[in-house]
Order: structure tokens, then C-alpha cells, then sequence
């Protein structure tokens, strides 16, 4: 018994902890690499900081997020041009319901046949989208995984150079405050007249209404009905309009390098959204641009002919 004491002490004894050998991620560990490349990028350019700060933004994201945008809207173009088919996919879903056993027996009513019938469209879009490689999921994640990740780690670098956040290894750069121009000659303060954080609402509720639209055109809804769309999309058009507007009150208290990088970068994003809508312009197919061949009319209950004799129309570049 004393043994198994002597022995359990010795263990407690022995059982420590130690932090020297964990190591914390910290925020300076995350953007000082950004830090540096930036400021070295600065001095090697000789560029004041008003114009080097707008053009290192251009330049960014034409090389990191346009190819994604690109991409992006590629893929609602497929989007776009499979909609006419799941349209025409609900009514044949509906009768092949309707024909069943069970719904001739009354176990199905027809608010059931409709719930039934929508998801079985959902699967079938999910297969659709899958098979033409337009995922819904790569739309809604891969872009906002690399352009996001983008303007927060260059906002907190701007804003710890500027004083406004204060991160380890990276000191105020007191070239800020001569490096401006025109009535923001003081990239440190804020701007005086509000003009930047009035630019940047703008911009930004600008960039929040030809998403929305886009949304609507990729989901089949040209934007001119009096429901506006589902309720989800709705609510998130919303959502947006109050973050610009939220957007512009914080920027009345940032400081002008930060106002500035915020407009060059939200003024990319419009001038990109403008540009695609002319190149690669999402299209909304009406439902009656499309018809059933009369061979899947003829035998609608049997919805797997839609899969074989069913083809869409591509829209031409």
C-alpha cells in the first residue's frame, strides 16, 4: 500500500506541464510577410503612397481574384442555361406523382405531391450541375475564400501602419502623413469633408444591387416580378444594404490610407461586375423558350426519357 503511494507521488511529481514549447498563432505572425512585401514593394516603386496604394490594389486583384471572377461567372452561365430544363423538369415531376399508385389511392394529396415533386427537382439540380461542373457550392465558396482572406489581411496592414490597430512588428509609418494629396494630404487622419467614406457607401450599395440582380438572372428570376424572388436571397440583399450603410459609418472614422485602399478595391469589384455583365452578360431564358420534345410529353410519367431526349439550348458568347 505505501509503495503504490510512494509510487503514485512520484508520478504526480514527475507530470508537469510545460508552454515553453507551444507556440501562438498570432495576428503579427499572420500579415507581417504581408507587411514587409508591401512596404518594400512602396520604397522599390518611388510611388507616393496615394498612388501606390490604389495601383498595388489593382494589381492584386487582377492577378489573384479576376481569373476566379471569371471562372465565377463562366459558371453561371451554365447555370443560366440548364434553368430552362429544371423548369420544365417540375410539371413532369408533378404528373409523374400524380399518376402513382399512391396518390390515385389518395395517400398522397396534392400539396404532398408539390413538396415531393421540389425535392426530387433539387436532387435532379444537384445532379445537373454536377454533371456540367457549375456546383452551386464552388460559386458561393472559392471566391470569397480568396477575396476576402485578401482585403482583411490588406485592411490590417494598412490600419496597424496607420496607428489605428496596434500589431507587433509593424511600427506607424510616418510617411503616411506626407505622401497624400488634394485635400487628404494626411493619409494618417480621417477624411475631413467625408467625401471617401461617401464614395465607398456608394460603391458599395452599387456592388450589393448588380449581385442581387445577377442572383436573380442565375436563379431563373429576371428581378421584374413584384416578389422580388425567394425570401433567402431577399433577405441577404438586405442584409447587404445595411452592412454598406454600416460600411460608410465606419469609414468616417478610418483613416484615409485605409478609406483609400477600401474605394480602390470596392471600385474594382464594380468596375468588374460592369464588365462581365458586357462580356459575358448572364442571360435570363424565359420558361417559354423552352418546350418538351413530344416524346416525353407522350409518356410523362416515365421522367428519366427527359435525362436522354431533354437538351439545352447554349447561349453563344
Amino acid at each position: 500500500m505505501i509503495r503504490g503511494r510512494l509510487a503514485l507521488t512520484k508520478f504526480a511529481k514527475s507530470r508537469s506541464f510545460h508552454t515553453t514549447g507551444v507556440r501562438r498563432l498570432e495576428l503579427a505572425t499572420l500579415i507581417t510577410p504581408g507587411y514587409e512585401l508591401f512596404t518594400t514593394l512602396h520604397i522599390q516603386s518611388g510611388l507616393p503612397w496615394y498612388a501606390f496604394i490604389p495601383l498595388s490594389t489593382v494589381v492584386l486583384r487582377t492577378t489573384l481574384t479576376l481569373p476566379i471572377a471569371i471562372w465565377n461567372r463562366l459558371r453561371a452561365r451554365r447555370q443560366t442555361e440548364l434553368q430552362p430544363l429544371l423548369t420544365a423538369m417540375s410539371p413532369v415531376l408533378k404528373a409523374k406523382l400524380a399518376s402513382s399508385p399512391a396518390a390515385q389511392s389518395g395517400a398522397l394529396n396534392h400539396e404532398q405531391i408539390t413538396i415531393l415533386a421540389a425535392k426530387e427537382r433539387r436532387k435532379r439540380r444537384v445532379q445537373l450541375y454536377k454533371r456540367y461542373n457549375c456546383q452551386i457550392w464552388k460559386s458561393v465558396l472559392i471566391q470569397p475564400a480568396v477575396q476576402f482572406p485578401l482585403w482583411l489581411s490588406m485592411s490590417m496592414v494598412i490600419r496597424a501602419m496607420c496607428g489605428w490597430v496596434l500589431v507587433d512588428g509593424i511600427p506607424i509609418d510616418t510617411s503616411l502623413a506626407t505622401e497624400g494629396a488634394l485635400w487628404f494630404g494626411n493619409l494618417l487622419k480621417n477624411d475631413p469633408h467625408a467625401i471617401f467614406p461617401g464614395l465607398i457607401g456608394a460603391v458599395t450599395m452599387m456592388n450589393v444591387e448588380l449581385n442581387t440582380r445577377n442572383a436573380r438572372l442565375i436563379s431563373g428570376n429576371d428581378g421584374n416580378s413584384a416578389s422580388g424572388g425567394a425570401a433567402l436571397p431577399r433577405v441577404i440583399a438586405n442584409i447587404s444594404r445595411m452592412g454598406s450603410i454600416f460600411f460608410l459609418v465606419f469609414s468616417l472614422q478610418a483613416p484615409m490610407a485605409v478609406c483609400l485602399y477600401w474605394f480602390s478595391s470596392h471600385t474594382y469589384s464594380l468596375v468588374q461586375n460592369i464588365a462581365l455583365n458586357h462580356i459575358l452578360p448572364i442571360k435570363c431564358v424565359p420558361a417559354s423558350y423552352f418546350e418538351l420534345p413530344s416524346s416525353v410529353v407522350k409518356h410523362i410519367g416515365q421522367t428519366d426519357l427527359v435525362s436522354r431526349e431533354v437538351t439545352v439550348k447554349p447561349i453563344k458568347n
